[in-house]
């Protein structure tokens, strides 16, 4: 049992998907207070709106995603110099997606704001995984 839950921890995914979903926790905490306070506040469409507190949320969240990828799930891979740029931009285009994904979910399926964030999250975890590992980490080779 030990044996497979370190043949585990070396699959690339597995760790990006640990990694996700200790941001999506981390998101989580520093996101529902954040909509409780601006709640009674800003409305749009007639309905609370949770993205301004999403906006605050996300780069923090992107920042310890980073570092985490980095130290462990890619860890392999030599540091960039431009991976953080990388990532931060990866990042901030995929949270653009997912905030659209949240308020159509939300606003045209009625669905409940925190589920709608968890269904965004993982609609989303494909493309970022796949621009983190083609873009974010790759190893450019010199062609001679």
């Amino acid at each position: 049992m030990i044996n497979l839950a370190k043949r585990l921890l070396k699959i690339r995914i597995i760790n990006f998907m640990v990694v996700g979903g200790l941001g999506f926790c981390l998101n989580l905490v520093i996101y529902y207070p954040l909509t409780v306070i601006i709640h009674n506040r800003v409305s749009f469409l007639n309905q609370v709106f949770y993205l301004p507190a999403l906006l605050i949320s996300t780069p923090i969240v992107i920042a310890f995603n980073y570092w985490m990828n980095k130290k462990w799930t890619y860890r392999e891979c030599p540091a960039k110099s431009l991976s953080l740029v990388r990532y931060e931009f990866m990042g901030l285009c995929t949270a653009v997606l997912d905030m659209i994904v949240l308020f159509c979910l939300v606003y045209f399926g009625h669905i409940y704001y925190l589920l709608a964030m968890v269904m965004a999250a993982v609609i989303m975890f494909g493309m970022r995984y796949f621009i983190s590992n083609r873009w974010v980490w790759r190893t450019l080779e010199v062609k001679s």
